[in-house]
């Protein structure tokens, strides 16, 4: 059975809030406005210098990628705008210097002593964190 197309009725309380928000957020499609929008400044080619000199040894393409990743997160231009989505097996691939360098996020903080304290990459929660 087909079910008819929700419609409703044009001065209905349901009616005005959706197209209130629709108003407030400029629009009916999605878009990018100057507003709020910052313009970022990408690092110079100059800092992936040591990632385009030929290594002393062969690397995998996810450790170039994570190289390149933590450049990208020290640059103090564009650093705060990138959010690293990485699934648990970040030790495997080598991003576990993420965890200490800019934190797990997490609303709520760290509300528990991680397993791993003693370690240097231990897995630190901060509200400010970056990774998810």
């Amino acid at each position: 059975k087909e079910l008819p197309y929700l419609k409703l009725e044009e001065g209905s309380k349901e009616y005005e809030y959706l197209h209130a928000r629709r108003k407030a957020l400029h629009g009916y499609t999605p878009q990018r406005l100057p507003n709020f929008t910052q313009e970022l400044i990408v690092p110079e080619l100059e800092e992936f210098k040591p990632l385009l000199e030929e290594q002393k040894r062969d690397i995998s393409s996810t450790m170039a990628f994570v190289r390149a990743l933590n450049v990208l997160l020290k640059n103090k231009n564009i650093g705060k705008n990138i959010v690293p989505i990485i699934a648990d097996e970040a030790r495997t691939f080598g991003m576990e210097g993420l965890f200490r360098q800019i934190g797990i996020y997490n609303p709520h903080g760290q509300n528990y002593t991680p397993q791993d304290r003693d370690i240097v990459s231990y897995y630190k929660e901060a509200t400010s964190g970056q990774v998810l």
